[in-house]
C-alpha cells in the first residue's frame, strides 16, 4: 500500500519519474531544493540591479556621444550659412550695374550707345599678301596698299 500511495504521490506531482518511484533523501532535502535561499535571492537581486544600471550608464554614455555629433554638425552648419551668406554678398556685388559698367568701360574698353569712340591703342593689321607691281590686273590694288600700309605705319610711329 505504501508503494501504491508512492506511485501516486509521484504521478500527481507530475515529477516526470517512472510510477513507483521514491526518493531516497527526506522530505526536507526534497523542499530546500526547490526554494532558493535568502542568500540567493538577494544575489539574482543584486545581478538583476547592476543589469539595469549598465544598461542605464551603457544609454547615457549613447546619448552623450549623440549630443556630441549634433554640436558637430550645428557648427558646419553655422559655417555654411556664414559662407552661403558672404557668397550672395559678393553675387550681389559683382552682378550690380555700377560695377558692370565700369568693368566694360575700364577694362574693356566699350562705350555706351551714341557715345563717339575713339581708339587710344595702337591697331596692328594683318595683311593676307602683299600684291605685286607685276601681277596683272591688280595694279591699283597694290597701290591702295602701299599707301594705307604706309598710312598706317606713320600713324603708328606717331601713336609712341
Amino acid at each position: 500500500m505504501l508503494a501504491a500511495r508512492a506511485a501516486v504521490a509521484g504521478a500527481e506531482e507530475g515529477s516526470g519519474r517512472p510510477w513507483g518511484y521514491r526518493d531516497p533523501r527526506p522530505a526536507r532535502h526534497r523542499a530546500a531544493r526547490r526554494r532558493p535561499s535568502g542568500v540567493t535571492r538577494l544575489a539574482v537581486l543584486f545581478g538583476v540591479i547592476g543589469a539595469l544600471l549598465l544598461l542605464y550608464v551603457a544609454e547615457q554614455a549613447f546619448v552623450i556621444s549623440l549630443s556630441y555629433r549634433l554640436n558637430g554638425v550645428k557648427a558646419a552648419l553655422h559655417a555654411a550659412a556664414v559662407q552661403t551668406d558672404r557668397l550672395q554678398l559678393r553675387i550681389s556685388e559683382l552682378s550690380s550695374p555700377e560695377r558692370i559698367e565700369r568693368v566694360a568701360r575700364e577694362e574693356l574698353h566699350l562705350v555706351a550707345p551714341g557715345e563717339p569712340a575713339y581708339l587710344t591703342e595702337t591697331v596692328q593689321v594683318a595683311m593676307v599678301r602683299p600684291a605685286e607691281e607685276d601681277e596683272p590686273g591688280f595694279p591699283v590694288i597694290a597701290r591702295i596698299q602701299r599707301l594705307l600700309r604706309g598710312s598706317l605705319v606713320q600713324a603708328a610711329h606717331a601713336a609712341e
